[in-house]
């Protein structure tokens, strides 16, 4: 038989594990996380103006604001030191379908043609872009489309979206 202090320490050693073991799943649950963030890729053979990029963002349980974050990948065969995008927000509601536009300006390269994110061979440039509201009764689709001049843009390979809590978003 064993003695009644070891099955008290082993009962206190146990429940300390299960409270431990508790505050641990709800610290992971508490902790911040993006609510969305996707990269699409663009055509191998150049981003066309015709091609708009859908991004559907899911819908949140309560009302909250959030940062959009626009990533832009592109390579050494991007011709310019910059990027002009339509950053366009529609929703669809209980009252409707509501539409905003956005012009971002991204710039990709320094004045002497040096990329601002050095890396041999695929750059990445993200950049505060908008903020939006999302709701549990709204449906909201982001869309993307290039504005430069040039028809076909080589070299960009991906556009991203990635939404981050209001209060840590500045655009």
């Amino acid at each position: 038989m064993r003695p009644a202090s070891h099955s008290i320490s082993m009962a206190a050693c146990t429940c300390g594990l299960v409270v431990a073991l508790a505050v641990a799943l709800v610290m992971a649950a508490c902790r911040p996380q993006e609510p969305f963030s996707e990269y699409q890729a663009v055509d191998a053979h150049g981003w066309s103006s015709t091609d708009t990029l859908r991004f559907d963002l899911p819908r949140q349980e309560l009302p909250a604001a959030y940062g959009v974050m626009l990533g832009v990948r592109h390579t050494e065969a991007y011709p310019y030191t910059e990027l002009w995008v339509a950053l366009e927000q529609r929703t669809a509601g209980r009252h409707g379908t509501t539409a905003r536009r956005d012009t971002i300006h991204l710039l990709l390269a320094n004045a002497a043609g040096q990329w601002l994110t050095p890396h041999p061979t695929l750059h990445t440039c993200e950049q505060p872009a908008a903020t939006i509201r999302l709701t549990p009764d709204s449906a909201v689709q982001l869309l993307v489309y290039h504005l430069m001049p040039r028809q076909l843009l080589e070299g960009i390979t991906d556009i991203g979206l990635t939404l981050t809590p209001a209060h840590q978003h500045q655009p």
